[in-house]
């Protein structure tokens, strides 16, 4: 009984690899056959029935419902967590080990190549989002600039002769670039790495020719960040099967809640791995793969404010609305909270064009009927917000909710349609009068707003506050 009761321990513990409802349902009759399959005396479990039962187990966890959306679904899913985590581990990793240039070899560093004293003191710089480092050299974000009062006529013969001296001395150097107006070139020696430029096209500028000096970027920067992408994709698939299993019901069909919010979710996800795609490969383009640039899905996420904010907030609320326990009855519950998610999700884009609209009378009012400068961006509607647009400001995140839903509500709310009319024809004879009738009128009533915003927002009412509200 010792060595069954061990056995079995050691079985129980592999059989950890599979999802607990599975368990539930399979997980005896699964130790039942392996103990009848075992050899009098057996301790350990046989190696390949160890590895069978894990890779098994981890087939149930990563699988997800048959078809063609859910299999799209958890997708996107995983490839949002996994440019959410990239972002995470970057910007973390670069919090914690950004390391600024000794100012001591940074000017000496600028000395030996521009025969010249700066006109001021050095500033300190330190932008991970710009994405402009050299892939030769691999500059850290940190750097320290200087510049230099020049004439505009002088900055070729400078940025050459800067470019010379630092070969003279040992440096690597890249050749000189002329870059839309831009004269650069990058130099790099025992880890100081120095990016020389100037404007001579720019009569305008004071100080046309400058000097910036970085660290090297460590090497393990963007195998951190590939890392964190795929330990978020690998957990974006999992969360989004188990969701997906989760919220269906015993008729196989999903729960409304879940197919709403998720779906926004998904909906606002799009531009964000779009955005994620664009900064990729642009930040390639632009002289070559850098460390620094394994930054670019944070300054996706940056640049895609609000709709990435929005796509994990709704994605969230949908992995929550999975969680919960179903409720017990007669299929009506889950009718009337699909019903009523439908027609809050189109009200809601009712609601914030109306709003929009309603600011734009009320600003052209209150300007005494100045169409022109409303349109022109005499009256910026940020203006509006209280205590000014920044990150920490909880009314710039409901000037951003507003614009999403004002943007979705006539780009958008059509395709709500394809969920809302189903929704309306399949629940018309299920639900009751006192649990579900309201619910049914009311989603009729809303998904006309899909049909009106279009065709209101193509007035020229519409078009104008349109205009002035994307200023």
């Amino acid at each position: 009984m010792e060595t069954e009761s061990a056995l079995e321990r050691a079985y129980r513990r592999l059989l950890l690899a599979y999802p607990r409802r599975y368990r539930r349902e399979r997980g005896t009759e699964i130790l039942t056959t392996l103990l009848d399959a075992a050899r009098p005396g057996q301790r350990r479990p046989a190696a390949r029935d160890a590895l069978d039962l894990v890779l098994g187990g981890l087939r149930r966890r990563l699988a997800v419902p048959r078809g063609p959306l859910p299999g799209l679904a958890a997708t996107l899913v995983a490839l949002l967590a996994a440019v959410a985590t990239a972002a995470g581990a970057g910007w973390v990793s670069w919090r914690t080990t950004a390391t600024t240039p000794d100012l001591a070899a940074a000017r000496a560093a600028v000395d030996s190549a521009i025969a010249r004293p700066p006109v001021r003191d050095p500033l300190h710089y330190d932008q991970p989002f710009d994405l402009a480092g050299e892939g030769r050299f691999d500059p850290a974000s940190a750097r320290i600039g200087y510049s230099y009062a020049v004439p505009p006529s002088a900055i070729p013969a400078e940025v050459a002769a800067a470019r010379d001296r630092l070969a003279a001395a040992g440096w690597e150097v890249t050749p000189v670039r002329d870059d839309g107006g831009l004269l650069d070139f990058w130099a790099a020696r025992d880890g100081t790495i120095v990016h020389i430029g100037g404007y001579p096209l720019d009569p305008g500028a004071s100080e046309p020719l400058w000097a910036d000096v970085h660290t090297r970027a460590p090497g393990w920067f963007a195998p951190l960040v590939l890392a964190g992408a795929g330990a978020g994709a690998l957990a974006g698939w999992l969360c989004a099967g188990w969701a997906l299993r989760r919220c269906r019901r015993d008729d196989g069909r999903l729960r409304p809640v879940v197919v709403v919010f998720g779906g926004l979710g998904l909906l606002a996800g799009v531009p964000v791995l779009l955005s994620t795609a664009y900064h990729g490969v642009a930040a390639t383009a632009a002289g070559g793969w850098s460390t620094m640039d394994a930054m670019f899905p944070a300054v996706a996420l940056s640049r895609a404010q609000p709709l990435s904010l929005f796509a994990g907030a709704w994605l969230l609320v949908a992995a929550l609305a999975a969680a919960l326990p179903p409720r017990p009855g007669r299929g009506v519950q889950p009718w009337r909270l699909g019903l009523w998610s439908a027609a809050t999700a189109h009200l809601a884009f009712a609601g914030a064009w109306c709003f929009v609209v309603a600011l734009y009378l009320t600003r052209l009012a209150t300007s005494g009927g100045d169409r022109q400068g409303m349109l022109g961006g005499a009256y910026d509607p940020k203006d509006l917000v209280p205590f000014g647009v920044g990150p920490l400001n909880p009314f710039a995140w409901g000037y951003s909710l507003v614009s999403l839903l004002f943007l979705l509500g006539f780009l958008a709310s059509p395709g709500l349609l394809g969920l809302s009319v189903p929704l309306l024809v399949a629940s018309r004879r299920t639900v009751t009068p006192a649990a579900g009738r309201t619910a049914w009128r009311v989603l009729l009533v809303a998904a006309a707003t899909a049909l009106a915003l279009p065709l209101m927002t193509a007035t020229p009412l519409g078009r104008d506050a349109l205009t002035w509200w994307l200023d």
